[in-house]
């Protein structure tokens, strides 16, 4: 057993975008998870987020290809 982070909502406003920044973001994620001595980073995307899925592989994240991914949504849960 080692910690594994979790990196959620990886989002650069449109203002912004275009500069690196998410790799910026994820590069600090990856030495983040080196200087803590984890497993890695998991992090999760639709299929429809061209830019991310474009992202993630150039930065060494690997698709899972072993699981399957579920969710319950809870009943009447407002956000």
């Amino acid at each position: 057993m080692a910690p594994l982070w979790i990196v959620n909502d990886l989002f650069v406003a449109p203002e912004y975008r275009n500069k690196k920044i998410g790799t910026q973001l994820l590069k600090f994620a990856q030495v983040f998870a080196i200087e803590t001595n984890s497993k890695g980073i998991s992090l999760e995307t639709e299929n429809t987020n061209n830019v991310g899925n474009q992202l993630y592989p150039k930065m060494d994240f690997k698709k899972d290809k072993e699981h399957n991914f579920y969710f319950w949504n809870k009943p009447n849960f407002s956000s």
